[in-house]
């Protein structure tokens, strides 16, 4: 079964093969671009959302790394009293 990653790369790669064709087959230009413009929608979209998941990851990491730093001074503080 295909992730959604797989299947928009593939409908990207469609996109862009349909207006590939469509300017080879001299059909107008406009439909063509139409075609390049939804398969670089995608693209973006695509990107943005593996970046939002990128950054969730970090700030995710950041605060468990934060959590540690705390708990190390809570336990050393204790150990100076």
């Amino acid at each position: 079964m295909k992730n959604s990653e797989e299947k928009t790369r593939e409908k990207i790669q469609r996109l862009l093969v349909t207006g590939d064709n469509r300017l080879k087959q001299g059909v107008d230009p406009e439909k063509a671009r139409q075609s390049f413009l939804q398969a670089l929608e995608l693209a973006i979209a695509q990107r943005s959302s593996a970046l939002c998941l990128e950054q969730a990851q970090f700030v995710a990491q950041r605060k468990e790394l934060e959590s540690q730093l705390h708990a190390q001074r809570r336990r050393k503080n204790r150990l100076e009293e």
